[in-house]
């Protein structure tokens, strides 16, 4: 029975809904969950990037403050992975 999941080696996989947001309600959303992180609370600004498929963006640092660029990288990796699973960027 297909239920619209996905399908790895016959089993079936759930689909997932994520949850739509305006750009700034996203971009809100990411720069407090990447505050969190231990170094990286002087982090000033981001910038959501639209990706070509519907609803994907990306996330990018562009204002470190006193971050550590290193640490700072690997948190956006880690909020931008984890956010893509919760949810999608609305179109205008």
């Amino acid at each position: 029975m297909n239920r619209g999941g996905l399908t790895f080696d016959g089993c079936e996989m759930a689909k997932s809904q994520t949850v739509g947001l305006s750009y700034g309600a996203l971009r809100k959303e990411c720069l407090d969950a990447l505050k969190q992180w231990p170094g990286c609370e002087t982090i000033g600004a981001i910038q959501i990037i639209r990706l070509k498929t519907a609803g994907s963006f990306a996330v990018r640092v562009t204002l470190y403050g006193q971050a550590d660029r290193k640490i700072a990288d690997r948190a956006v990796i880690f909020v931008q992975r984890e956010k893509r699973r919760l949810f999608h960027l609305n179109e205008c």
